[in-house]
């Protein structure tokens, strides 16, 4: 059974192999008890960072991708401040997704294309 819950140090672990260098705001993807995504922001001197990490076995899931979504994206609208995103070029459709949720496309990094969410 797959579960979305606010994320834990565990969880970090569990995902990251360690501890997360930057203070972060997340939800986790539980999958029969092993974490399989985490999606949140993190914050990172002087900006708030949208990211996301998945495991192969939940995109098997494409609706608790984009519940999680929801979510983070609920997150980034209280805090009320700019969000910065990476689209991963590797994921299909990660550009679109974060069109969907708000963020509009701003630059060209080598990392891949970089949005951006602003408060109304």
């Amino acid at each position: 059974m797959l579960e979305l819950r606010p994320s834990t140090k565990a969880d970090i672990v569990s995902l990251y192999g360690g501890r997360h260098k930057r203070s972060m705001k997340a939800i986790t993807a539980v999958l029969d008890g092993e974490a399989v995504g985490i999606a949140g922001v993190y914050f990172d001197k002087d900006r708030v960072v949208a990211f996301s990490e998945i495991k192969e076995e939940l995109r098997k899931y494409p609706l608790a991708i984009y519940k999680a979504a929801r979510i983070v994206r609920e997150m980034i609208i209280k805090m009320n401040v700019p969000v910065i995103a990476i689209a991963n070029p590797s994921v299909d459709g990660a550009g679109e997704l974060l069109h969907h949720l708000g963020f509009d496309h701003i630059d060209t990094s080598k990392a891949g294309e970089v949005y951006q969410w602003n408060p109304e």
